[in-house]
């Protein structure tokens, strides 16, 4: 009952996987919900992720779902 948000899982054709950020309303204030995912799953679940869904750098990917979610009206971003 929960959107799954990873803005460094893609998919090998280059197409999101997941959703990178959501923007949620609190107490009038608008907060951005960064997603990512340890780029190490494509170690211990290669078997399972390859030519399924690619997991890169966490830091840049979540970087740049945070401003996105910034341009998308939210003065507070958090990562999780």
């Amino acid at each position: 009952s929960f959107p799954f948000l990873a803005a460094n899982a893609v998919l090998p054709s280059g197409g999101r996987a997941f959703p990178a950020f959501r923007v949620v309303e609190r107490a009038g204030v608008k907060v951005g919900i960064v997603g990512g995912t340890t780029p190490g799953s494509m170690v211990w679940d290669a078997e399972n992720l390859r030519d399924r869904l690619v997991v890169g750098d966490l830091l840049p990917a979540v970087a740049n779902g945070g401003a996105q979610a910034r341009r998308a009206g939210a003065p507070v971003v958090v990562a999780v």
